[in-house]
């Protein structure tokens, strides 16, 4: 009745399991390598998509701020009225400048004296 108790069969299953684990632990850093540099890629493309984003950002507040298409229409108008006005007041200056060249010939036969 008495048994021997031998560790040879506990010892072999014992090395087993851990090649087993180390096997399986190098696997799961090989796939879990590509996952961090994926990471990686995608913190950098989320930091560009922000830039981006603020860049929009800017363009769309500075359309916003420029004058519309009614807005130009009318400071078109405004420029063609005042364009008009300011023939006829060039037409009124005429015989005040022809005024003016009188005096300055009168005044020059005048100092010739």
């Amino acid at each position: 009745m008495t048994e021997t108790l031998t560790l040879s069969p506990l010892i072999a299953w014992v090395g087993a399991l851990s090649l087993l684990l180390n096997f399986g632990l190098s696997v799961y850093g090989l796939i879990a390598s590509g996952s961090r540099a994926n990471k990686v890629r995608l913190d950098e493309h989320e930091a560009r998509l922000a830039r981006h984003d603020s860049r929009i950002s800017g363009a769309e507040q500075t359309l916003r701020t420029l004058p519309s298409t009614g807005d130009l229409h009318k400071i078109e108008l405004s420029l063609s009225r005042m364009e008009g006005e300011l023939g006829i007041m060039g037409q009124r200056l005429q015989p005040v400048a022809a005024i003016a060249e009188r005096m300055q010939e009168l005044l020059l036969q005048q100092s010739k004296r």
